[in-house]
């Protein structure tokens, strides 16, 4: 995640998915099991990404305990940089890798 301050009264968010697997149905399947959600009121913008089913948490759980013991040819990244206006407060919750910013303290 990268946050870069504007000029501009409004929120921009880019996602970049890059997707990657040993067989096209597989890739497919990968990237229809991808799903970004967005809320937003007056006050704040929540960007969410799930993956699968996500009222299926048990098989889901499984499914990650299984890919770390039998390693798999499937890679995914999703990046999101997220454009906001410099004076706006920024309350970031980042579940999975690294987030930065530029210009802000």
């Amino acid at each position: 995640m990268h946050v870069i301050p504007w000029r501009k009264d409004s929120v921009y968010i880019e996602i970049d998915l890059f997707a990657k697997s040993s067989s096209n149905s597989r890739l497919e399947r990968i990237i229809r099991n991808i799903d970004f959600d967005f809320t937003e009121t007056r006050y704040y913008v929540i960007a969410s990404t799930t993956f699968g089913n996500k009222y299926n948490t048990f098989f889901s759980d499984l499914k990650d305990i299984s890919g770390s013991i039998i390693p798999s040819k499937n890679q995914v990244e999703i990046n999101y940089t997220v454009h906001v206006p410099a004076s706006m407060n920024v309350n970031l919750t980042n579940k999975y890798g690294e987030h930065s910013s530029c210009g802000r303290s």
